[in-house]
């Protein structure tokens, strides 16, 4: 058992050196045609160039502007949160299965309000995430 933990900690305390830095992400603003702003930060993949291939776009949307028209629903939430209510995400889970929307939810029983650092860490998100097809 010993060996193990010392691996884990190992590689633990490796990946944030694997990482990029915060510091690459740039600060921007969106800005309407009312004039209304948003900031936001923008981070490129690494040897980044416009117009030379195409990737996607991966949003992380916290609080109210998570809403949508026409987004896949995977709802996750912490069994623990002292932020949010945790009932609120399985009522509206229920709501989308009545409605007959393809939605998953996964509530994770030790996770607080930040549910979304386990969701990141599912070994089948980004599969899920990019075989999505937006549907007219």
């Amino acid at each position: 058992m010993k060996p193990y933990l010392v691996l884990f900690l190992l590689v633990a305390t490796m990946l944030p050196l694997l990482a990029q830095s915060s510091l690459n992400y740039e600060a921007r603003y969106f800005v309407n045609s009312a004039g209304d702003s948003l900031p936001y930060r923008i981070l490129f993949p690494e040897g980044y160039e416009e117009g030379r291939q195409n990737y996607p776009l991966l949003l992380f949307l916290h609080g109210a502007g998570e809403r949508g028209q026409d987004n896949k629903a995977q709802l996750t939430h912490g069994a623990r949160d002292q932020v949010v209510p945790v009932a609120e995400s399985r009522e509206v889970y229920e709501a989308l299965k009545q409605a007959g929307a393809a939605v998953k939810y996964t509530e994770y029983p030790e996770a607080r309000h930040n549910s979304w650092d386990n969701a990141f860490a599912e070994p089948g998100l980004f599969n899920w995430l990019f075989s999505q097809r937006k549907t007219d």
